[in-house]
C-alpha cells in the first residue's frame, strides 16, 4: 500500500506525540482524560465530537470523554477547580475566573468572535438599535454577553435608560421573542439562531462587534499547573481539537455526519441537523480572520486578548477582583500546527457565504 507524504508526516506527528505521553506507546493503554463543553452538544462546539469521532485524539494517546456543560462560566468554574482536566468555553468566561482566583491558562482560540449581540424578529418595527428605545429587551443575566450590554448600548448610541430590561431563564428568553412578549433579546447569535432558522424563523441580528465590543467565543483551556507538569497532554489535546476545527473548516458536510454518529438522537429530525449545520456554519465564519489565517488556527493575538481583559476588568469584575498576568492567562506555544491554504480558507468562505446574512454580515 502507498503512503502519501501528508498521511506519513500525520503518522509521524502522532507517533512523536504520544511517544512522550506517559502511560501510552507501542500499543499500552490510551490515557484518559476528561473534557467539558461549554453547553449542550450543538454547533458551538461541534469540532469537540468531530475530533473525537475521527480519532484525532485517540492517535495521540489519548481517550477523552466529552461532558455537556452548564454555560462558559459553569464550564471555566470546573476546570479551574479540576473538577474537568480541560474544558471548552468562552475566553471572556475564563478571563473572569482569571481574576477570580482560579488558575486557568487558555491553549487555543476556536472562535474569534462570540456572537455576542441583539436579536429580533424580521418582521419587527426596530430597524436600528436606537429603536430599542422605548421598547421591551429581554435577557439572561448570567449569559455571557449580558455584563458587556451597557458598552455596547453605550457605544450604538442608545440610551440605556429608555429600554424597560426583562430577565428570563435561557429557553423562556427565546420563546419570549417568538411570543412577542419581548421586541428583542441578547445572547449569543451562534446559540440561538440555529434553533430559529432550523425553523423557518426569520430574525435580524445586530452585532456587538460592530460597535466596539468584540470578544472572542470558545477556546480550549486547563489548569496552569497540568500545563507545566504535562505539556504534552496539553499539547495533544489543543492540536487534536484544532484539527477537528479544521475539518469542519475543510469540509463541514463530513464533519457534520461526525458529530451526528456521535449523537444519534440529533440525527433523528431534519430539523435537527439542520440546527447543527447552521450552528456549525454562524461559528465557522468567525474564523475568517488575519489571526488563523496568518498564524493556523487556534492562535492567539496578544493585542485582542488584552483588550478582552480590560473590557473583562471595567465591566464584569468585581472591585476586589485582580488583573490577569497575560504571561499565564494564555499560550501559543500549541497553535501553528493547524493550517488551512490560501484555497481552502477560499473554498469555506464560498461553502458559509449563504449564512453571513445570519449574522448581519
Amino acid at each position: 500500500m502507498t503512503t502519501n507524504r501528508r498521511q506519513f508526516l500525520q503518522s509521524a506527528s502522532a507517533v512523536t506525540v504520544a511517544s512522550a505521553i506517559p502511560g501510552w506507546a507501542n500499543g499500552q493503554t490510551q490515557r484518559k482524560v476528561t473534557l467539558t463543553n461549554p453547553w449542550l452538544p450543538d454547533g458551538s462546539c461541534m469540532f469537540t465530537f468531530v475530533a473525537k469521532n475521527r480519532g484525532y485524539y485517540q492517535k495521540r494517546g489519548l481517550d477523552v470523554e466529552i461532558s455537556r456543560g452548564f454555560g462558559s462560566v459553569a464550564a471555566a468554574q470546573a476546570v479551574g477547580s479540576g473538577k474537568f482536566d480541560f474544558g471548552v468555553a468562552a475566553l471572556p468566561a475564563g478571563i473572569q475566573q482569571v481574576t477570580k482566583g482560579l488558575p486557568i491558562v487558555h491553549l487555543g482560540s476556536a472562535h474569534y468572535d462570540g456572537t455576542m449581540g441583539v436579536i429580533v424578529l424580521a418582521d419587527s418595527p426596530i430597524k436600528s438599535l436606537k429603536d430599542l428605545e422605548g421598547r421591551k429587551l429581554g435577557s439572561t443575566v448570567t449569559s455571557g454577553e449580558y455584563p458587556f450590554l451597557p458598552l455596547f448600548l453605550k457605544n450604538a448610541g442608545v440610551d440605556a435608560s429608555k429600554i424597560q430590561r426583562v430577565q428570563f431563564d435561557p429557553q423562556v428568553r427565546d420563546r419570549a421573542l417568538l411570543t412577542k412578549e419581548v421586541d428583542a433579546i441578547t445572547g449569543f447569535a451562534g446559540s440561538i439562531l440555529p434553533n430559529f432558522a432550523a425553523a423557518n424563523v426569520e430574525t435580524r441580528f445586530f452585532p456587538y462587534s460592530g460597535h466596539g465590543v468584540k470578544l472572542y467565543g470558545m477556546s480550549v483551556m486547563t489548569q496552569q499547573e497540568r500545563l507545566q507538569k504535562e505539556p504534552e497532554i496539553a499539547r495533544a489535546i489543543t492540536e487534536a481539537t484544532l484539527e477537528g476545527m479544521a475539518l469542519t473548516l475543510r469540509n463541514p458536510d463530513e464533519a457534520l455526519e461526525a458529530f451526528l454518529a456521535e449523537h444519534k438522537e440529533i440525527a433523528m429530525t431534519q430539523q435537527g441537523r439542520d440546527r447543527i449545520r447552521i450552528g456549525t456554519a454562524l461559528f465557522g465564519l468567525t474564523m475568517f480572520v488575519n489571526e488563523a489565517r496568518k498564524n493556523g488556527i487556534g492562535w492567539f493575538d496578544p493585542a485582542a486578548v488584552k483588550s478582552q481583559v480590560d473590557m473583562v476588568m471595567n465591566f464584569v469584575a468585581a472591585k476586589e477582583d485582580k488583573a490577569p498576568n497575560m504571561e499565564t492567562l494564555y499560550t501559543n506555544r500549541f497553535t501553528g500546527t493547524v493550517k488551512l491554504t490560501d484555497a481552502e480558507w477560499a473554498a469555506a468562505d464560498k461553502r458559509f457565504a449563504q449564512y453571513k446574512r445570519l449574522l448581519g454580515l
